[in-house]
C-alpha cells in the first residue's frame, strides 16, 4: 500500500510498457536463467531447479524500498527508476507466485489437472480475481473518502488510517475468498490514488515509511531468529 501510494497519480497506466518488458520479458528470462543454472550447479530435476530458479526470481518490495526511498536514493537514482523500481518490484513479488506453484503442481499432480488448475485457479481466481476486487475495493474507498470529506462527516481526516484500514480490509477479505491478498492491496492502492490524489497528501508519506519500518523491521529480525541456519549448514 505504502509503495502505490509513492507512485504518481495513475503512473501504472502510463507507464505500462516498461512494466510489461520488465514483468514479462526480463522477469522470464531471470526465471529461465536462474533454473538453468540450478539445473547444472546443483544435480537436481529439472522441475526442482524451475521451483528454485522461480523462487529467487521476484524482487522483494519492501527491501526495494529502501534503495529508492530516502535523500541518497534521491540524488543518485533518477526518478523514473525509482518510481518503475517500486512499481515492478510490488507487482512481480505477486506475479511470481504462478511460477513458483507451476512447477509444484506438476511435481505432485499428472500434467492435464496440474495445468488445468493453475490455469483456473492460480491464474483465473488468485491473480485476475484478487486484482479487480482490488481495483472495486480501492475506487470505492476513494469515492467513499472524497465523498465524507465534501460533507464534512470527518472532522480530522487522516489519510494514514484510511489506507491502513483499506489494506487491512482488502487483505483479508481477498484471503477469506481465496484470492492473493498481496497483489490485490497493491492494486487496491493504485485505484486508491488515482481517485483521492496523493500528491496533495504527500506531507504524511514520512508517516507511511516510519509505519512500514515499524512493522517490517520486526518480521525480519524474527524471520532471522526462527530461520534454520544449522539445516542451511548440513545441507
Amino acid at each position: 500500500m505504502t509503495v502505490a501510494l509513492r507512485l504518481p497519480r495513475a503512473y501504472t497506466a502510463r507507464s505500462w510498457r516498461p512494466l510489461a518488458v520488465l514483468l514479462g520479458i526480463v522477469m522470464s528470462l531471470m526465471w529461465l536463467t536462474s533454473s538453468l543454472l540450478a539445473f547444472l550447479m546443483l544435480n537436481v530435476p529439472i522441475l526442482v531447479a524451475l521451483l528454485i530458479g522461480a523462487i529467487v526470481t521476484p524482487t522483494d518490495p519492501v527491501v526495494a524500498s529502501s534503495l529508492v526511498t530516502g535523500e541518497a536514493a534521491k540524488s543518485t537514482l533518477p526518478e523514473d527508476a525509482r518510481h518503475l523500481l517500486s512499481a515492478e518490484s510490488s507487482i512481480n513479488d505477486r506475479l511470481a507466485f504462478l511460477l513458483v506453484y507451476l512447477p509444484i503442481l506438476l511435481l505432485l499432480n499428472p500434467t492435464g489437472s496440474a495445468l488445468e488448475h493453475w490455469l483456473t485457479t492460480s491464474l483465473l481466481r488468485e491473480i485476475v480475481g484478487g486484482i479487480l476486487i482490488g481495483v472495486l475495493l480501492g475506487h470505492g474507498a476513494g469515492r467513499l473518502l472524497l465523498w465524507c470529506e465534501r460533507r464534512q462527516l470527518i472532522e480530522q481526516p487522516s489519510f494514514l488510517s484510511t489506507t491502513i484500514a483499506l489494506a487491512l480490509l482488502v487483505l483479508g477479505g481477498v484471503k477469506l475468498l481465496g484470492m492473493n491478498g498481496v497483489l490485490a492491496v497493491f492494486v487496491a492502492g493504485v485505484a486508491f490514488d488515482r481517485i483521492v490524489g496523493g500528491s496533495r497528501r504527500a506531507k504524511e508519506h514520512k508517516v507511511q515509511e516510519a509505519v512500514n519500518q515499524f512493522f517490517s523491521i520486526p518480521i525480519f529480525v524474527l524471520f532471522g531468529l526462527l530461520a534454520p541456519v544449522a539445516e542451511w549448514l548440513a545441507l
